[in-house]
């Protein structure tokens, strides 16, 4: 178990002629277990926000602290999906799984680390292809998987480190509807057993509403929080929460119209200033035009 304090972090990224702000005054704290997803639009950070979590970027101002240990570095605490699988494709399924678990071989028992042998590790891969359903592609190669078969990997490997956050950047994105369903409950049955804090980045609604404690709403860029809003509804003992009732209960249909409304909200201001920094940027290039004929003449 783990509890996640950001402490009011900016990440800005500067160059010799122009600097961009990328998140600004962003402020949380998630609670030992819980699993929050953060939505908003594209190039709102959320991405950002996750490399900052994982300690592969360091904010600007600000700080991360993961059980009040402040995070400026990679860390085996902390467990990460990518949508892209970061699978190596060299190597087999059993050989991808037993690569992370060996170069993480250390197990802490009764307050004393220590590593785990051969046999150990190899017990340990078995046990979790075994659980995500993998166990008789163990000398398949990526490239002969398909992409849900790639993604359970990705996560049986997570899961297999034992760490105490996971932090999942769209996983599931590039899954077609039907794998997308049955990974999202295959997800929230693995993380009921032991339940990590989760940070989950995801553009679907209807998918943060399902798998959430919370939905942390952002701003488009410089991202900020616009709302923090609670899911109410109740899990069955696997975890997951039922569909239907989702689309049909009142309260997930006010819900899921009130992030729409907020996320469209945002949009359309932000698309309204960039259109003012455009009008505003043509005429100061037409009064430099108008500017250099005069002085011509």
């Amino acid at each position: 178990m783990a509890e996640i304090k950001i402490k009011n972090i900016s990440k800005k990224y500067e160059t010799k002629t122009s600097s961009f702000e990328a998140i600004a005054n962003f402020d949380l704290e998630i609670k030992n277990g819980e699993f929050v997803s953060i939505i908003g639009p594209s190039g709102c950070g959320k991405t950002t926000l996750v490399r900052i979590l994982t300690g592969l970027e360091k904010p600007s101002d600000g700080e991360v602290l993961i059980n009040n240990k402040t995070i400026d570095s990679p860390s085996p605490e902390t467990g990460v999906v990518f949508q892209d699988y970061s699978l190596f494709s060299w190597m087999s399924v059993y050989e991808n799984l037993y690569f992370a678990i060996e170069n993480n071989n250390k197990i802490n028992k009764k307050g004393k680390m220590r590593k785990l042998s051969k046999e150990e590790i190899d017990k340990s891969v078995i046990n979790h292809l075994n659980l995500v359903g993998l166990l008789k592609f163990r000398d398949k190669f990526p490239k002969d998987l398909s992409g849900g078969m790639k993604q359970r990997l990705a996560i049986s490997r997570m899961f297999a480190l034992n760490s105490k956050v996971f932090l999942m950047d769209e996983p599931f994105g590039a899954l077609d509807a039907l794998n997308r369903i049955y990974m999202q409950d295959f997800l929230l049955e693995l993380w009921n057993k032991k339940k990590q804090t989760t940070v989950y980045i995801s553009h679907d609604i209807e998918e943060a509403i399902l798998l959430s404690d919370r939905i942390v709403v952002m701003t488009p860029s410089p991202g900020r929080i616009k709302e923090i809003i609670d899911i109410p509804f109740k899990r069955d003992k696997n975890g997951r929460r039922n569909r239907l009732y989702l689309n049909e209960n009142i309260d997930g249909i006010y819900i899921k119209n009130h992030i729409f409304s907020l996320l469209d909200e945002e949009m359309k201001n932000h698309l309204s200033k960039q259109e003012e920094e455009k009008k505003s940027y043509l005429s100061k290039q037409e009064e430099i035009s108008l500017s250099g004929g005069l002085n011509e003449d």
